[in-house]
């Protein structure tokens, strides 16, 4: 089998996409599956692109979303790559012009095809100031799904939006999480020393700091809290658009790190006692998964993908959207019930051992190998008519 995927979000960006499509490169190679992978232009060290496995066109930054790029592909040289490598399944991660260029190959070579709906970028023009081009993104982006024998969505909050929308022939892919990168093993008390975090109880939010994410809503949150806990301090993981503006927002007890990856980010994750994911537009949210796994109860609203690990009173409490008083009252909750804070905090991470990405990739080849051979059955069927 082998397989040609088209994404627009991939290394170096750092990100839950990126960072999926990285697992399952090496999953697929890994099991002697050919792959070949096309992606923005970006500086990476040489085992990434090792074996001409990744190729590159020239790309720029997504207007709402900088850490998504647009790429300009060549499509001669996506046909001339594809006339050699002959995929049995396109996999478009993108509707822009990178997926369109997957599509145009796919279509014109009866090569069957699934698509992937990652992120709600509709959700986010109402973030953007631009929510009358909803129902334009949308009509977009049903022409660009159904053409597709399969799009796949990371949660059943996911599933019933694509339907609502008129989009069909939809399956669920999961996320998983690696448990060696992400674990209790990783706490450091050096890390917690080095913060000045020794007799804390500490907050974590990872992702990208704009105004989708509703990192306000934390911080608002924290405000609150402070003004009945002095032993407070919230870490925040991540860059973005709108970082200067949360930086003079958020109170004292507030720390921002920037970007962490490897096992820099493990061990903030591991070092942290309670995890917040302020966002209502997670169509999945792996930080919440890689939080259970680092055993951190979660605090979140129930909205959108979260809602796949998120199970108030198991592994972590709920709170409204977009709500700084229910959240306060939910960190309070937890500060001041030490035993309930411990509890979610083992069951979290019961919860996401089983959730890991060889099963969860696995299914996804196998879904692979469903609509190879229901697109060779139909061109069968064809022949014979």
């Amino acid at each position: 089998m082998k397989i040609a995927i088209f994404t627009d979000t991939y290394l170096p960006q750092i990100n839950g996409v990126a960072r999926t499509y990285q697992r399952l490169l090496t999953y697929l190679t890994g099991r002697g599956i050919g792959v070949k992978l096309f992606a923005p232009s970006g500086v990476t060290n040489a085992e990434e692109d090792t074996g001409h496995t990744v190729t590159r066109f020239l790309s720029c930054n997504f207007f709402l979303y900088p850490e998504c790029q647009i790429s300009f592909p060549n499509y001669l040289t996506v046909h001339r790559e594809l006339e050699q490598f002959r995929p049995d399944l396109i996999h478009l991660a993108t509707p822009f012009l990178l997926g369109l260029t997957g599509l145009k190959y796919a279509n014109s070579h009866a090569v069957p095809k699934v698509a992937v709906f990652h992120t709600d970028f509709p959700q986010y023009l109402d973030y953007y100031g631009a929510p009358w081009l909803k129902k334009v993104a949308w009509r977009f982006l049903r022409w660009f799904h159904r053409q597709a024998d399969q799009t796949f969505c990371p949660s059943h909050d996911t599933v019933r939006l694509l339907t609502r929308h008129g989009i069909g022939n939809l399956s669920i892919w999961r996320r998983g999480v690696d448990a060696d990168q992400f674990s209790p093993a990783w706490r450091s008390a050096e890390f917690r020393w080095r913060h000045g975090l020794e007799h804390k109880i500490v907050l974590l939010y990872v992702g990208r700091l704009a105004p989708e994410k509703n990192v306000d809503t934390l911080l608002q949150a924290l405000s609150i809290v402070n003004r009945s806990c002095g032993h407070l301090h919230l870490l925040i993981v991540g860059d973005g658009p709108q970082r200067r503006e949360l930086e003079l927002l958020a109170p004292a007890n507030t720390t921002f790190l920037g970007y962490r990856s490897g096992t820099e980010l493990s061990r903030v994750y591991a070092s942290a006692d309670l995890f917040v994911c302020p966002s209502v537009t997670e169509t999945f949210g792996n930080v919440v998964l890689e939080a259970m796994a680092s055993s951190l109860p979660v605090i979140a609203p129930l909205a959108g993908g979260i809602k796949e690990n998120l199970f108030p009173g198991n592994t972590g409490l709920d709170c409204l959207p977009r709500n700084p008083f229910s959240m306060a009252a939910a960190i309070l909750r937890l500060i001041d019930e030490d035993g309930l804070r411990r509890r979610l905090a083992r069951q979290a991470l019961e919860h996401a051992r089983n959730q890991s990405w060889d099963a969860v990739l696995g299914r996804l080849v196998d879904s692979y190998q469903d609509v190879i051979h229901g697109s060779r059955s139909r061109q069968l069927g064809a022949g014979r008519a």
